[in-house]
């Protein structure tokens, strides 16, 4: 467990660094109707952590970004941040971890509260790169809905892949991935996406991703994070 909060705790600091709304502080999801618990500390995040577990047994978190007492249709732009973390002590039902940054406004706010795409593009990258650093993963891609709906293996176990992708060996081969405008080796990966100031980022993640999925080259991800699948799983 100790991990685990070192882990999310890491991730919020990776973000806040990076400013704008990437740096709000955050709430637990865990707090009753109208109750507010704010984990501006460590100490306060383990506690959570902890009472989640302790009252269900399992390692499913989820955490909201404070943004104030604005209605659900004012919303600025937030992240809800959901974590299906192995088991400290090992789990049967799951032996890798999933974590997913889901970037939110309000439904009714999309005009005046946009999501800063340009800005975003332009840390995807470095916001790969955090992910990586922390979680130590398989893959880590940065996406959004147009692009995971051209997944034909979504929800199946197979990377996806986004603006800007990383895979790891067990992944995917480098000298098989294509050569793209963002493209480095790291942490004995390989970081691959689209250039960040393009006008058109949909249709140039586009034309990386469908090859891709279309060449089959990608191997389904590790059961076990960091081991090859057996043959019946791979």
């Amino acid at each position: 467990m100790d991990r685990q909060v070192a882990m999310v705790w890491d991730c919020w600091q990776r973000w806040a660094a990076l400013g704008g709304f990437l740096a709000q502080g955050w709430v637990s999801l865990e707090a009753k109707p109208h109750e507010t618990i704010h984990l501006s500390t460590y100490a306060a995040l383990e506690a959570d952590m902890h009472q989640v577990y302790d009252a269900s047994g399992d390692c499913f978190y989820g955490f909201v970004q404070s943004h104030g007492e604005l209605r659900y249709d004012e919303t600025p732009p937030h992240i809800y941040v959901s974590m299906s973390l192995a088991g400290f002590e090992g789990w049967d039902g799951m032996a890798a971890n999933k974590v997913v940054a889901d970037m939110q406004v309000g439904e009714r706010a999309r005009l005046e509260y946009p999501l800063p795409v340009d800005w975003l593009l332009g840390l995807g990258p470095q916001l790969v790169r955090d992910f990586v650093d922390v979680w130590q993963p398989d893959a880590v891609s940065l996406d959004s809905i147009e692009l995971l709906d051209l997944s034909p293996y979504r929800g199946s176990g197979h990377p996806t892949v986004g603006y800007f992708t990383w895979v790891g060996p067990l992944v995917a081969d480098p000298a098989v991935l294509p050569d793209t405008p963002v493209r480095e080796s790291y942490a004995g990966g390989t970081l691959f996406g689209i250039d960040p100031a393009t006008p058109d980022p949909i249709e140039d993640a586009a034309a990386i991703a469908v090859p891709l999925y279309e060449s089959g080259v990608l191997n389904a991800l590790p059961y076990v994070q960091g081991q090859p699948n057996p043959p019946s799983i791979a």
